[in-house]
């Protein structure tokens, strides 16, 4: 069987087309993938994958099994998530201190503004930095396949590089790597990771790939609506799911979770 991602978003593909093919290929019954670019590195399983997609669209379902992820529970009859942290780890992205990767995203309409705003960001910022190796994840447009959604500057480069310098900007570490791809880096640099600060949406998924402990910031959407977070994310790798609803229990919740 030959797997299509049909162009759909990030955060569908991790859950509903990635662990079907894994699947598929424990079952000798893969024939193939045809997804989007930079999607090698998630298939590292099979050799017959096809990057036709340049883009990624927020209304194409794929028609797999669990199409539809916002629902109580998957049907994991026919769902392994890949050990991609087992495959990937590295010495690499290794740091003389922890790793705490801190993903956001930032785009305006719709259910928006959505994302962790600048003033949070500061904060959260400012509690680690000196017991954790920060990386910071919000890849620029240009070197991801991303969806119709916008992508504004909220001044956290520029807050990076004047207060914080060794907070690891993803996108000036990826220039500094041209030999692998964006996804990969994201992949190897998580792949050593145990600590995670996500956004609801794609990076909360990836996030949710390997192990340790993942803290979800979302105050609506169907993922609360429906108990994903608490019911199958950590089933994704057994990672521990937690969830913030509002910036200010975010930097609460960070606080207990990983401060030291």
């Amino acid at each position: 069987m030959i797997v299509d991602s049909n162009q759909t978003e990030f955060g569908y593909e991790l859950i509903a087309c990635l662990p079907f093919a894994y699947w598929l290929h424990k079952n000798n019954q893969l024939e193939g993938v045809i997804s989007c670019r930079d999607t090698k590195c998630l298939y590292y399983f099979t050799e017959n994958h096809e990057e036709v997609y340049d883009s990624r669209s927020e209304f194409k379902k794929p028609s797999v099994p669990n199409g539809n992820i916002h629902v109580p529970m998957l049907d994991l009859r026919m769902w392994e998530p890949p050990p991609i942290k087992n495959h990937y780890r590295n010495d690499r992205f290794k740091w003389d201190k922890p790793t705490l990767v801190i993903c956001n995203k930032f785009k305006n309409g719709g259910r928006n503004p959505m994302g962790i705003p600048i003033d949070a960001l500061e904060e959260l910022f400012s509690y680690f930095y000196n017991d954790y190796k920060i990386v910071y994840n919000r890849p620029l447009h240009k070197n991801i396949a991303h969806d119709e959604s916008g992508q504004i500057n909220i001044g956290d480069f520029d807050l990076i590089g004047r207060k914080f310098p060794d907070i690891i900007d993803i996108n000036k570490l990826y220039l500094e790597n041209l030999d692998i791809t964006c996804n990969l880096l994201q992949i190897m640099i998580m792949s050593n990771c145990e600590n995670f600060i996500s956004m609801q949406g794609g990076s909360s998924i990836l996030c949710s790939y390997f192990g340790g402990k993942n803290l979800i910031y979302a105050y609506e959407g169907k993922e609360l609506q429906c108990g994903s977070y608490s019911n199958w994310y950590n089933k994704l790798s057994g990672s521990q799911i937690l969830h913030s609803p509002s910036i200010d229990n975010l930097k609460i919740d960070s606080l207990k979770i990983f401060g030291k």
